[in-house]
């Protein structure tokens, strides 16, 4: 008595063909031609994914349309100053309160050696400035270690400027406890950015002399 394929019990169904000799974590694929093999998932075969680019370890996330991309490589760089002796002259700020981003001064010349970082990923630096190829939203990342103030009684700021026109909401500031002091400044936020925009560092001081960075980091990493 014959039986139709669909009323087949489970324990009398067999494995599809070629089961018996495929490696373990193997998936059938078909080719379009009517036969097919057993192999691993490839980035070809995921919807919306044409090759992995020859860039190992990087991760699949779903588009938001059924499908799945590669997330992009990340965005990382940053420059910093190291082991400077050379003092940055700066005038005082009419508003000591720093609540006028304009009065602040670009770190930069011979006062502010800046080199790039020994990590760049589609960042990179020029003089005095981080830019941006990909956009998206980054960890921006300020210290400075300032060797000399220019008093005994001296505040410090220090905001981020993009594009040479927009100026971090928040300040860092820190107070010497006389001129020769030692002391850091740190200064955190979350930044969002288009392609080839750029950042640079801006210091201010509520009194007129001489400031020495001494050491100092800036630096940017992509969140999204």
């Amino acid at each position: 008595m014959s039986v139709e394929h669909k009323n087949i019990t489970d324990s009398n169904i067999h494995e599809p063909k070629g089961a018996s000799t495929a490696a373990a974590s193997r998936v059938y694929i078909s080719d379009g031609a009517g036969s097919g093999s057993w192999s691993k998932v490839g980035a070809s075969v995921l919807e919306g994914i044409d090759t992995d680019g020859g860039i190992a370890a990087r991760p699949v996330v779903s588009d938001g349309s059924d499908g799945f991309v590669f997330q992009d490589t990340p965005s990382y760089g940053s420059m910093k100053i190291l082991a400077n002796a050379t003092v940055l002259p700066l005038t005082a700020v009419v508003d000591t309160t720093f609540a006028t981003p304009s009065q602040f001064s670009l770190v930069t010349g011979s006062p502010a050696p800046w080199v790039a970082g020994s990590e760049m990923q589609n960042i990179t630096f020029s003089t005095n400035k981080l830019t941006f190829e990909k956009a998206g939203v980054y960890n921006i990342m300020a210290y400075l270690n300032i060797g000399a103030f220019p008093s005994s009684t001296a505040k410090i700021a220090l905001r981020y400027k993009l594009n040479n026109t927009t100026y971090s909401d928040l300040k860092s500031v820190v107070k010497a406890s006389s001129a020769s002091d030692e002391s850091q400044i740190f200064g955190a936020g979350l930044l969002t950015v288009a392609a080839n925009d750029y950042i640079q560092l801006f210091i201010a001081s509520d009194v007129t002399g001489n400031v020495l960075i001494k050491d100092a980091n800036f630096l940017a990493s992509i969140v999204r």
